[in-house]
């Protein structure tokens, strides 16, 4: 298996050097106040990527990540022992076994969750599945949510599901301005799911006990309402970089009429602080940063994360029984999650 290995670094190394002397031969990743009240944005209940139109994600990228927005039901046990309906938000597949991230407000108290998915933007989203919480941050009000049973209450594989999932991005690499757009269930947009549209219109950071500063939370103009809690805020490159969860509402003083209002979304990094990160991951986030280094032409700054990524894939003691075409599906697979072109694995046998 050490000859696998250093075959498969010097392969990596020849890929990486004739990316980046070989013109044209990297090609850009594929897709893939007055006074301030906070108010939660959930609802109590009553192969071939085409090019966007006008920039943003493509039509298919949408249809894909709209099967992956679900809608959360939550069910509390009322004063007679019967789960009546509290209230309902959104969630997002961030692994084809069924975990979802949302909101922990919108998850919170709840004797037991619905999950609805949708089959196409234009179709209301179906119950087909029940989840139990498993992590939650209550500070950052964050929550990953498990799908342990079909609609009829009964156990489901966690490993047959297969279901659509968006990859989680890198929040601390947003800019002021980049483009983002919202996915989620706001009531106001009916029943089935809603598209909004925005920008990045700043940040508010706090310092760790090391002091060292962190996001915590991303500012935009997007348009969020009750229900959007938990949902999807994605770059151009369709992955997840933010969780809708607050509306800040300016009110006028003199007609305590709302004047003004500024979405709120917990970065996708404080996800860290949910869940242990699993070292797969880590290989998807490095190769995430080198996807947008090559995306660039910016193929020598590529070369550090790619390296890393393959680096600590390398070192997982499962590579130790697994043969080399495991290994080269596998590193392919992470490659195009992440958007990274490894190029071409022909002289792999």
């Amino acid at each position: 298996m050490s000859k696998v290995r250093g075959y498969l670094l010097l392969t990596f190394i020849f890929v990486l050097l004739v990316a980046g002397c070989t013109p044209g031969l990297a090609i850009p990743s594929p897709t893939p106040l007055p006074t301030a009240t906070m108010i939660p944005t959930h609802t109590p209940t009553p192969t071939v990527v085409p090019t966007p139109v006008s920039g943003g994600l493509p039509a298919e990228e949408i249809r894909r990540i709209s099967k992956a927005v679900v809608q959360i039901f939550n069910f509390q046990t009322g004063s007679y022992g019967v789960e009546e309906p509290y209230s309902m938000g959104s969630g997002t597949i961030i692994h084809p076994e069924g975990q979802i991230l949302t909101n922990f407000h919108v998850v919170e108290d709840a004797s037991s969750l619905a999950i609805a998915l949708s089959s196409a933007p234009d179709r209301p989203p179906v119950v087909a599945y029940v989840a139990e919480v498993v992590e939650y941050n209550i500070s950052f009000d964050l929550a990953l949510i498990q799908i342990t049973a079909d609609v009829d209450g009964e156990p489901v594989n966690k490993s047959e599901l297969n279901l659509p999932w968006i990859p989680l991005g890198d929040s601390d690499s947003l800019q002021l301005g980049d483009a983002l757009t919202i996915f989620g269930y706001p009531a106001v947009g009916g029943e089935t799911i809603s598209l909004t549209k925005g920008v990045v219109s700043g940040f508010e950071t706090e310092y760790t006990e090391s002091e060292e500063s962190m996001r915590v939370w991303i500012k935009t103009d997007a348009s969020l309402n009750p229900g959007n809690s938990g949902g999807a805020a994605l770059t151009d490159k369709g992955v997840l970089v933010g969780i809708p969860t607050l509306i800040r509402l300016d009110i006028g003083e003199e007609t305590g009429v709302p004047v003004g209002s500024m979405g709120r979304l917990r970065p996708v990094n404080l996800v860290d602080y949910v869940v242990e990160v699993q070292p797969l991951e880590i290989v998807r986030r490095l190769l995430a940063k080198a996807a947008a280094f090559q995306e660039e032409q910016d193929f020598e700054a590529a070369q550090q994360p790619a390296f890393q990524a393959l680096a600590l894939y390398l070192s997982l003691p499962k590579i130790e029984e697994m043969s080399e075409e495991e290994i080269a599906d596998e590193l392919l697979s992470l490659g195009q999650e992440a958007g990274w072109r490894w190029g071409s694995w022909g002289s792999i046998s």
